[in-house]
Order: structure tokens, then sequence, then C-alpha cells
């Protein structure tokens, strides 16, 4: 949909060229998503954050537990 920079330019002219970059290509991707599938996208983000944290607080509290 967005081969190269020009072509996500065009699509949203409004953005800076100092903000423009292949980073901004998955965000142009999530505008053409429907709700559906936005509303997966954004599950599965916030799985992936929970999972972190889940990570963090498990192993910190291992060091917890093994220091006394």
């Amino acid at each position: 949909v967005f081969p190269d920079i020009a072509s996500i330019h065009e699509a949203f002219p409004n953005i800076t060229t100092d903000k423009l970059g292949h980073d901004l290509a998955y965000s142009a991707m999530l505008t053409k998503l429907p709700s559906g599938l936005l509303g997966l996208v954004l599950a599965s983000l916030v799985a992936a954050y929970m999972s972190t944290i889940s990570t963090q607080l498990n192993w910190g509290s291992s060091y917890i537990v093994f220091d006394f």
C-alpha cells in the first residue's frame, strides 16, 4: 500500500518532513484496517506489554526470594 516514503507523504500531507520516515509505515497501515482488526492489533499490543511487565515482576520477585 505504501511502497516508499513519498507515498506515505502523499497519503498524509500534514506530516512534517522531520517526522517522516520508515517507522511511520506501521502507523500508516493501521489506518487502513477495519475496526475489528484494529481492536485485535490493540489487544495484541496490550498483551505483549502485560507479558513484559509480568516477566519483569516475576524476575524481580525471584531475586528477592533467593536473596532472603
